[in-house]
């Protein structure tokens, strides 16, 4: 035991996870012997050996018999002369928005010849930990994250050593950069345009809840509605996961906006998908989009919002990304300015039915 408290072998062990998350012992390759711990620690052999033991069972080394301790992975091939090897983890590979971030991310790479494996979490944040965790056994210089929904995995980006930038949402307690589209300004400036075109307070749904992405939007609707002198009205505002509640409960929140003194004219969404579930159950219910007025507070499909006439927001995804790779390449090559959160503008975009007055 430490001065600290802290016991021995997790020091050791912690100190060691740091110069595996550095890349200082590559996959495949031999791990330090217990011996060389015990020089290096001035610890015994039963206290090197459980720091080992501790790594083994976290899927960070292998034991071979017979050939000794490795560290977890295939063997990492030598950097080419191309350049630095970038990871990019998406929340998931779908849809217009990441395909114009990935491509702004593409031509930065091209650009700066550096190489780039891409990662599918699929919304999964076990999935997101484990292309982690692959990432850095392939020695990537720096990572990309698009993060899956929730917080579950904070505390390994938290620990991350090598340089990181996220994109699209971020973590508030990760001191990393993050190249963002504003959220809270698409949000404020679409809710402003149905505002002006006559429209009170309306229904907005989402799909993701537990994103800053999503905490930002919210602010900026609420943001508006107060601008223009109009209280809260809460049961128009909860913010829930819309598309995964089930048909019944859906049509019965529609059912209680249409019961109202004052039914809303106008509904909106986070993103298109979410809009058209919406835009089902306002059928059902015999709602048509032409009864209607309808926001969207992205452009992830242009087709299905240029389709039902939605109002929407331009969002900056390929700047994103390349914003995002040039961060990125710039930190693996020695910028030590502090992190940032950088905030991209968007521009909201009427539909041609809304009578928008100046």
């Amino acid at each position: 035991m430490t001065a600290s408290g802290e016991p021995k072998y997790l020091i050791i062990k912690k100190a060691l996870v740091r110069e595996l998350r550095a890349g200082n012992y590559l996959p495949g390759h031999s791990f330090i012997t217990e011996r060389e711990l015990c020089r290096s620690f001035g610890v015994s052999r039963i206290t090197a050996a459980r720091a080992i033991n501790e790594l083994v069972s976290d899927g960070l080394l292998v034991r071979r018999q017979g050939s000794g301790t490795f560290v977890a992975g295939p063997p990492t091939p030598e950097p080419s002369a191309a350049g630095d090897l970038v990871a990019c983890l998406f929340h998931e590979i779908h849809g217009q928005h990441v395909m114009e971030m990935l491509a702004g991310i593409e031509k930065g790479c091209a650009e700066s010849g550096s190489n780039l494996v891409l990662f599918d979490s699929a919304l999964q944040p076990e999935r997101e930990a484990a292309n982690l965790r692959r990432a850095l056994q392939l020695g990537v210089k720096g990572i990309i994250v698009y993060p899956v929904e929730g917080f579950g995995n904070v505390a390994a980006f938290e620990q991350l050593t090598v340089p990181t930038v996220l994109i699209d949402r971020y973590y508030p307690s990760v001191a990393s950069d993050a190249v963002l589209p504003d959220s809270f300004a698409a949000a404020y400036d679409a809710t402003t345009l149905m505002l002006r075109a006559g429209h009170g307070q309306f229904p907005l749904v989402w799909g993701e809840v537990n994103t800053t992405s999503v905490q930002d939007g919210v602010a900026g609707y609420s943001r508006a509605l107060l601008d223009a002198g109009l209280d809260i009205a809460t049961d128009l505002a909860v913010v829930r996961p819309y598309d995964s509640l089930s048909q019944r409960s859906r049509q019965a929140i529609i059912q209680s906006w249409l019961a109202r003194d004052e039914p809303p004219t106008a509904f909106a969404a986070g993103n298109a998908y979410t809009l058209s579930v919406l835009l089902g159950d306002l059928a059902t219910s015999g709602v048509q989009p032409s009864d209607v007025a309808l926001c969207c507070f992205s452009n992830d499909n242009p087709d299905t919002l240029a389709a039902v006439g939605a109002t929407y927001v331009e969002m900056p995804s390929r700047q994103v990304g390349e914003v995002a790779i040039q961060r990125l390449i710039a930190r693996i090559r020695g910028d030590r300015r502090s992190p940032a959160r950088t905030f991209l503008p968007v521009r909201a975009v009427a539909s041609p039915a809304l009578q928008v007055k100046a």
